[in-house]
């Protein structure tokens, strides 16, 4: 059983024991132009750019792109690296999901702790993004 409290308008989730929780956050925006961020996004947060012959990497990340993401599950742990595996391999006395269809977790998703933090789903770890 979880406790739902909303924080800066994003639910969060404690569990009965009081520990806290991860919020997994898709982008679920069926627009254009939430495609549009979509596909931004898949490859992560920096994307290559090559600037006068010379390859660089740019932060993709903007804060607008925050409304476009919505919570679909709580992960019952604090952990990014086990929130990732619980949710992939389906276990699932460890996930609650908030909505009935999501996809599993992958590059461009976000995972909100309980102190307001927001880190997005790289190739390869995660990446501590801004939301305001």
């Amino acid at each position: 059983m979880t406790y739902n409290i909303i924080y800066k308008n994003i639910i969060t989730s404690i569990n009965k024991t009081g520990k806290k929780m991860l919020t997994l956050l898709q982008n679920t925006d069926k627009t254009e132009t939430g495609y549009e961020i979509g596909s931004l996004l898949s490859r992560g947060t920096l994307k290559p750019k090559k600037t006068d012959g010379v390859w660089t990497k740019e932060y993709v990340w903007k804060s607008e792109y925050f409304k476009h993401f919505q919570p679909v599950a709580f992960i019952d742990t604090n952990d990014l690296d086990e929130a990732f595996h619980f949710h992939n391999i389906g276990r699932s006395d460890k996930v609650d999901k908030i909505v009935f269809s999501h996809h599993s977790m992958s590059i461009g998703d976000l995972l909100k702790n309980s102190e307001g933090e927001v880190f997005m789903v790289e190739p390869a770890g995660f990446t501590k993004i801004e939301t305001a």
